[in-house]
C-alpha cells in the first residue's frame, strides 16, 4: 500500500486537496503541549533527539512545545502498548501536579522498531526518512516534519487528551472535519474499497457511530459476514491514528500507581518484554462494543502468548471496557505508508506526481534535472553519470558512474562504478570510523531468510549460498537465519573498499573479507554514526 484515498489523487475533491496542501505548506504554529516519540532503545532515542535538536536550532520547530523521546526499557521490546504506558509515566514524572493530563494536548508518535523492511532507514528511523520536499534552504523534509505539519491544527479541534500516531504513516486530511466533543476515544479511519480492506485493519461501526468490532487482514467473505462493507462496497480502514480522552489516559496511568506515586512493581507488570503489550490489540480491542473478555484472552499477540500478557489483559479490560470509541471517517483523505523498500521506490519515482499537492517533486536540493525519469533528493550528480529510469538517489554524491534501473542509492559516494538494476546501495559510517556498504534487492524482505523463501539480490538465499559456495554457518551464528542478521557485508576503512566488496556479491564469487569484519544489516545499523547521517542529509552543516 502506498496511497489510500476515497478517490485517486488527481480525482479527489479540489477543495480538500487545496486544504491539505495548505496544511503542509503554510507556517502553522502548533499548540501541542507534548510531542513525544517512542524508540526501541537508547541508541535510537539518541538519534531522534539529535534530529529534533537540529530542527530546534534551525528554527524549524516551535520552542513552545515539550519534545521528548522515550525509549523501551534497557533495549528490551515492550510493545507499542508498553511504550504508550511508558510515555504516561514520563509525563507524570515531568509534572509537579498530580492531575498531570488536565487540559493537555499530547501527541505520541509510535516510532520504535528496526525498520527491517526498509533497512536504509534503520539507523535514522523511518520517521526521519527524507521526503521529496525542501523544508528550508538546503534542508530536505523528513517523514517527521510532514507528520507534524499534517496534525498542526488538530489541538484546536480536539478536546484535551492524547493522539497516538504510527511513525511510518502520513495522514493528510482536513481537520475541520474532526469533531470529538463528548467522546471517550476515537478511531480515525478512511473509507476504501473492501478489496483493500483485506490487507489492513478494518473498523466496523455500530448504529451510534462507535466502533463495534475491529478486524485485521480479514477475507472479503469475513468482512461481509460481520457487516464491515457499506452500500458503496467500502470499509473503514484503520490509519493507526487513535485519540484517547483525559479519563482514559488517567485510568491507564492508575494501573501504574499506588496512591499518587508510580509503583515500580505495577510498572514492571505492564512494561516488560514478556507481556509485550500491543497498543492496537490490547488497548483498542476492549473498547469495541462487541468485544468480550473470553475472546480478548484468545486474541493472538505478535510476540507470543504468555501468562504475563493474560494478567495484563485482565487489568486492561477492567480499565477500558467501560469506554466507547467513536469511529471518525476522515474521507476524503490520504495516508502514505513507508512499509517496504519497493513501496518507497514507487512513492518517490513513478508516483511522485500524485504528491505534487504536498509540494513533493522529483528533484530537491540537487544540481540535476530529474525530468521525471528518476528522482534525486539532497544529492550531487555529475554530468558524466548515467541514472537508469525509475531510480531514486538520496543524500549521495555520484561521479562518473552508471546507476541501473529501479535502484535506490542512499547515503553513499559513488565514483566510477557501475550499479546493476533493481538494487539498493546504502552506506553507513560506523562509530569507530569504518564504513559498511550494504547491498540488497529492491524486493528483498530482510524478515525472511533461509527457511521461509527469503531472497538476497532477488534470488533465493538457498541458491545464493550454493552459487557462492557458502555454508549457513558462514553467515549466521544461530537461527532463524534471516537476511536481517546474515553477515554479508564487509566493514572496511574506506567506503570505496566496502562498496567494492558489496558489488562483488552480485557476481559469481564474492570478494575477500576477513571473517571478523563481516557484519549484518542489524550489526551495521546498531553501530552507525548518527552525526554522519545528519551531516549527509544537510551537507551545508
Amino acid at each position: 500500500m502506498n496511497l489510500l484515498s476515497s478517490a485517486d489523487a488527481d480525482g479527489c475533491d479540489p477543495e480538500t486537496l487545496d486544504r491539505c496542501n495548505s496544511l503542509l505548506q503554510d507556517n502553522i504554529h502548533p499548540v501541542w503541549d507534548f510531542i513525544i516519540l517512542t524508540a526501541s532503545n537508547e541508541e535510537q532515542a539518541l538519534s531522534y533527539r539529535k534530529q529534533i535538536e537540529f530542527r530546534l536550532e534551525k528554527g524549524l520547530l516551535s520552542k513552545d512545545i515539550h519534545y521528548a523521546v522515550v525509549p523501551d526499557i534497557e533495549g528490551k521490546r515492550i510493545g507499542s502498548g508498553g511504550a504508550t504506558l511508558n510515555v504516561l509515566r514520563y509525563i507524570r514524572d515531568c509534572s509537579i501536579d498530580v492531575d498531570c493530563f488536565s487540559g493537555k494536548h499530547i501527541l505520541v508518535i509510535n516510532s520504535g522498531g528496526d525498520s527491517m523492511r526498509i533497512p536504509q532507514y534503520s539507523a535514522c528511523g523511518k520517521i526521519f526518512a527524507p521526503v521529496a520536499r525542501e523544508l528550508s534552504e538546503g534542508i530536505s523534509a523528513t517523514f517527521f516534519d510532514e507528520i507534524i505539519k499534517s496534525v498542526a491544527e488538530l489541538p484546536s479541534r480536539l478536546p484535551a487528551g492524547m493522539l497516538i500516531l504510527a511513525g511510518d504513516i502520513l495522514l493528510v486530511f482536513d481537520p475541520l472535519r474532526i469533531e470529538l466533543t463528548g467522546c471517550d476515544a476515537a478511531a480515525m479511519s478512511v473509507s476504501e474499497n473492501i478489496l483493500k480492506g483485506t490487507n489492513h485493519g478494518v473498523f466496523i461501526p455500530d448504529d451510534e457511530g462507535n466502533v463495534k468490532k475491529f478486524m485485521h487482514k480479514s477475507s472479503i467473505a469475513d468482512l461481509r459476514e460481520f457487516g464491515a462493507e457499506d452500500n458503496d462496497s467500502n470499509v473503514h480502514l484503520d490509519t493507526g491514528a487513535i485519540w484517547l480522552g483525559e479519563n482514559i489516559i488517567n485510568d491507564l496511568l492508575k494501573l501504574l500507581l499506588t496512591g499518587s506515586k508510580i509503583n515500580n512493581e505495577k510498572y514492571k507488570k505492564f512494561i516488560n518484554e514478556k507481556a509485550r503489550l500491543s497498543f492496537y490489540a490490547d488497548f483498542v480491542y476492549p473498547m469495541a462494543r462487541d468485544s468480550c473478555l473470553d475472546r480478548f484472552y484468545l486474541e493472538i499477540p505478535e510476540g507470543g502468548y504468555t501468562d504475563e500478557l493474560k494478567n495484563c489483559r485482565t487489568s486492561l479490560w477492567q480499565a477500558l471496557h467501560k469506554y466507547s470509541m467513536k469511529l471518525v471517517d476522515m474521507s476524503p483523505a490520504f495516508f502514505i505508508h513507508f512499509g517496504t523498500t519497493a513501496e518507497l521506490l514507487k512513492i518517490m519515482t513513478s508516483d511522485i506526481e500524485k504528491y505534487a499537492c504536498f509540494g513533493w517533486k522529483s528533484a530537491v536540493n540537487t544540481n540535476i534535472d530529474a525530468s521525471g525519469k528518476f528522482s534525486v533528493n539532497s544529492s550531487f550528480v555529475d554530468k558524466n553519470t548515467e541514472i537508469g529510469d525509475g531510480s531514486y538517489i538520496e543524500n549521495s554524491l555520484i561521479y562518473n558512474s552508471k546507476v541501473g534501473k529501479n535502484c535506490i542509492i542512499s547515503n553513499t559516494t559513488l565514483n566510477s562504478v557501475k550499479i546493476p538494476d533493481n538494487v539498493v546501495i546504502h552506506s553507513l559510517k560506523q562509530n569507530d570510523g569504518d564504513f559498511v556498504v550494504r547491498i540488497y534487492g529492491i524486493n528483498d524482505d530482510p524478515k525472511l531468510g533461509f527457511y521461509d523463501g527469503g531472497t538476497f539480490l532477488g534470488i533465493p538465499i538457498r541458491n545464493f549460498l550454493k552459487e557462492h559456495r557458502l555454508k549457513v554457518s558462514d553467515l549466521w551464528d544461530s537461527e532463524p537465519y534471516c537476511l536481517w542478521d546474515a553477515k554479508l557485508f564487509c566493514k572496511s576503512a574506506s567506503m570505496s573498499q566496502s562498496l567494492e566488496y558489496a558489488l562483488s556479491l552480485c557476481t559469481d564469487s564474492a570478494g575477500s573479507c576477513e571473517i571478523d569484519r563481516r557484519v549484518s544489516l542489524q550489526q551495521s545499523y546498531e553501530k552507525a554514526d548518527i552525526d554522519d547521517i545528519i551531516r549527509r542529509a544537510n551537507p551545508d552543516e
